[in-house]
Order: structure tokens, then sequence, then C-alpha cells
């Protein structure tokens, strides 16, 4: 049985006197190199570089430079997922990436685990274990992933978090050890859809509407609830003038009166 036979197979096997591994992982460094000392522009040359370094790789991609890996074959990455500076999957055994996933800067994915004994250890033995980032997950900076470790659909992992272990679907997690803060759910959108609140028609019938009080309105900065208006009902001339409701966008979401400090939004 070959190493990589032993590797594939999730055996302690031989990394560092192999001479199929050593000149898989030589291939692999050439591969990264070229890509990291590629200028930004050269889109071209980057994505042909990319093709044979990583040749499971989706569609719609984005990695930026410096990237790192060992063999390239073991990584699997989803359409539209984004990985910025300086990641490195270390792809002894697969690296599986969902897609629409954000991995941030200096992130390290680490399938390689090797003995506790020095004696053993210094033979040069290694095991290899798959790690999984499932589908819409955002891996916050300088993030560690360490060998099994599988991170469910939907996950948010904190930045500088050690990820020693599963973590289940749709949840926030953050810490060394990384452990589940809370589930991730409806309250956490930003955004909202208009076939969730009242119609029109039915806003006319009742007579709602929202305005702007401006006893309470300090109109000395900017209104904080502008940018999380979704249909972009609310305007300010300046930061010393009170804000405006267009009431023929406002779709009574009440995100305005959510996010105002001082209660100035009002409904009537």
């Amino acid at each position: 049985m070959t190493e990589r036979e032993k590797l594939e197979m999730g055996l302690w096997y031989d990394a560092n006197n192999d001479n199929e591994l050593l000149e898989q992982r030589a291939e692999a460094e050439e591969l990264c190199f070229d890509f990291n000392n590629t200028r930004p522009k050269e889109i071209s040359k980057k994505e042909e570089i990319l093709k044979q370094l990583l040749p499971h790789r989706g569609t719609n991609t984005t990695i930026l430079s410096p990237f790192y890996t060992d063999y390239g074959y073991n990584c699997f990455i989803g359409d539209e997922t984004f990985i910025n500076h300086n990641a490195y999957l270390m792809d002894g055994a697969p690296v599986k990436i969902g897609s629409h996933c954000f991995i941030g800067p200096n992130c390290g994915v680490y399938t390689a685990t090797h003995p506790v004994d020095a004696e053993e250890r210094n033979r040069g033995l290694e095991k290899a274990k798959a790690i999984t980032i499932g589908d819409n997950v955002w891996i916050g900076a300088e993030v560690t992933i360490l060998p099994g470790v599988t991170i469910g659909e939907g996950c948010v992992i904190g930045a500088k978090s050690v990820v020693t272990k599963d973590v289940p679907a749709h949840v926030m997690a953050v810490g060394n050890p990384c452990c589940v803060l809370r589930p991730i759910t409806d309250k956490d959108r930003i955004m909202v859809r208009e076939e969730e609140y009242l119609s029109k028609t039915e806003m006319e019938d009742l007579q709602m509407k929202l305005i702007v009080n401006k006893d309470k309105c300090p109109q000395n900065h900017s209104c904080p609830a502008i940018p999380v208006c979704p249909k972009g009902a609310i305007t300010q001339k300046d930061i010393h003038s009170l804000p405006e409701i267009d009431e023929n966008s406002c779709i009574l979401c009440k995100k305005c009166m959510e996010f105002c400090p001082m209660g100035a939004f009002e409904q009537v």
C-alpha cells in the first residue's frame, strides 16, 4: 500500500519521505508561488493558474492572493465563494467549502494531525481528517479550523475563533475553543420582504402612516434609519434637517422605529 493510499484511507502515513507526495506538494507550491506573484490586473493569468491548482473550484469564485494549499486537488470550493487574503487550505484530506461562503483573511483550514509521542512524530507520521464547510457560511478573520470539523450551513464563525469540533447549522459561534453563541433567526435580517407586511391598499384602508416627531428628533446628525429602510423612503437634506418620509414608498416595516434611538418615528 502506498503512502498516498494510506492517506486517502485515513490511516497514519509518512508525509515527509514519500516521493509521490513530495512531488505533488512541490508542484502545488510552484503554482501557489506563480499565483501569489501575478500582478492583480493580470486576471486571465491568475485564472489559468487557479484552474491547474484547484481543479474542483466552482463558478464565479474569488480567491485573493496570497493563497496557499498543499495539494490543491483535495480542495472542493463551491460557486460564488469568496476567499480573502492569506488563506491556507491544508488539504491532505478533502477540504469541502460550500457555495456562497465568505472566508475572511488569514484563515487556516488544517486537516493534518500528528502523533503526540515525539519519537513517532519525528518519523514524519501524519494522519489527515476531512473538513467540511456548508453553504452560506461566513468565516471571520483569522479563524482556525482543526482536523475533522464540519461547520453547518448558514453559520457565522467569529473572528479569531479556533474551531475544534462540529458546529450545527444556522448558528453564530465564537471563541477558543469555538462554542455556539446563539441561533441565527429572522430577527438578524436587516432587509425585509415587502410581502411580509401590509399591502399599500390595506394601509390606505386603515389610514396608517409613519411620521417624524420633530420634538424628539435632535436634528444634529445623519438619521440612523436611512440606511436600514428597505425601500429608500427616508431622506434628509442635511444633518441639521428633519428626516422626511415618502408615503408612496413606505411599506410600514417599522425598521426606522427600531433603529431610531430617540423614538422620533411614530405610527399614526
